[in-house]
């Protein structure tokens, strides 16, 4: 399964409503479970992103749509990227001179 680092933003409205934050987490988790994505990691932090996660989905597509539900949520924006392991990339650049 590949794995990516989501970079969000809590919106204005998130902010303004924070005390819900528990209840967007339960949304977030059920939407992922329900797409077969798996959520590893999820922490809040200070600076240029309010949130970082890693997750496990089957498929690009399959997490592309989660982020879609999540963003019409309207509670984050997100930046994603796609990570590979240190192994994976060893193996791949194994034979590179």
């Amino acid at each position: 399964m590949p794995t990516f680092v989501l970079l969000g933003n809590l919106t204005k409205e998130s902010v303004m409503n924070i005390g819900e934050e528990g209840k967007r987490q339960k949304s977030a988790y059920d939407l992922a479970k329900s797409l077969g994505i798996e959520i590893k990691a999820l922490y809040y932090t200070m600076g240029k992103y309010d949130w970082i996660a890693i997750i496990d989905a089957p498929d690009s597509e399959t997490a592309l749509k989660g982020l879609f539900q999540l963003g019409a949520g309207g509670g984050s924006r997100t930046h994603t990227m796609l990570a590979f392991t240190a192994e994976d990339v060893a193996k791949m650049t194994a034979e590179i001179k």
